[in-house]
C-alpha cells in the first residue's frame, strides 16, 4: 500500500465524518431556528443542544417536526423514511468512530483500510468484526449522507415552518411537506419493497424557484 493509497484512505474516512457532522448540525440548527426565530439569539438553543449526542438530536428533531407540523399519514411516512436513514448513518458513524482503523499495515499488501471492531458483549459468533472499507465505497456512503442532508434540511424547513429564500425572522406555513414530497408505501411478502419518497410534489418546482438547495 503506497503513500497515495494511504492518503486516499484517510481522505475518504475524513470526508464521511465531515458529511455526517453536517447532518447533525443541520438538525440542530433547524430546531434552534424554530425555537428562537424572531425572538432570541440562536446561540441560546445552540448552547442547550451543544452536549447532546447524535441520536438525541435526531430523536428530538423528528419528534419536533411531527408535533409542530401535525403531519398527515403520507407526510409521516416521509418522516419515517428519513428517520430510518438517519438512524442507519448514526449506526455506521458509531461503528466507524469506535473501531480501530488499520491503514497501510496489511502484510498481505491489501489496499483497503480495515476497520477492527471488538465487541466483548457478543453472545454468539466472533468477538471481533474485521471489515474492509475501500475508499470508493466510503465515498459512496459520503454521497448518500450528502443527499440525506439535503432532504432532511428541506423536510425540516417545511415541517417547522422555517422560511426559504429570505431572512428567518418569522415562521412561514405556506408550504407543507406534502407540497414537495410524495410518499410511496412499502410492500410486504415475497416481493418486499421498502417505503420511499420522491421530490415531485405539486409545488416542488416552486421550492426550486425560491433558490433552495442545501449548500
Amino acid at each position: 500500500m503506497d503513500d497515495a493509497d494511504v492518503n486516499d484512505s484517510y481522505r475518504a474516512i475524513g470526508l464521511y465524518f465531515v458529511r455526517f457532522s453536517r447532518l447533525v448540525m443541520r438538525m440542530r440548527l433547524l430546531m434552534g431556528l424554530r425555537l428562537t426565530i424572531g425572538r432570541d439569539p440562536l446561540e441560546l438553543v445552540e448552547l442547550a443542544f451543544a452536549g447532546a449526542m447524535a441520536q438525541q438530536i435526531a430523536d428530538s428533531f423528528f419528534s419536533m417536526c411531527r408535533f409542530d407540523a401535525k403531519l398527515d399519514d403520507a407526510e409521516l411516512g416521509v418522516a419515517n423514511v428519513l428517520r430510518d436513514a438517519v438512524n442507519e448513518q448514526i449506526t455506521h458513524r458509531n461503528r466507524f468512530a469506535h473501531g480501530d482503523w488499520w491503514i497501510g499495515y496489511d502484510p498481505a499488501g491489501g489496499s483497503a483500510p480495515e476497520l477492527v471492531r471488538v465487541t466483548p458483549k457478543v453472545r454468539r459468533g466472533n468477538f471481533a468484526d474485521l471489515t474492509t472499507h475501500p475508499p470508493d465505497k466510503l465515498d459512496q456512503r459520503s454521497l448518500q449522507v450528502e443527499e440525506l442532508v439535503d432532504d432532511v434540511t428541506q423536510f425540516g424547513m417545511l415541517a417547522l415552518g422555517i422560511p426559504m429564500g429570505r431572512a428567518a425572522t418569522e415562521l412561514n406555513r405556506e408550504y407543507r411537506v406534502r407540497d414537495v414530497y410524495t410518499f410511496r408505501p412499502g410492500k410486504s411478502g415475497r416481493h418486499k419493497q421498502n417505503a420511499t419518497f420522491t421530490r415531485d410534489g405539486p409545488r416542488a418546482e416552486e421550492m426550486e424557484r425560491l433558490g433552495y438547495r442545501s449548500p
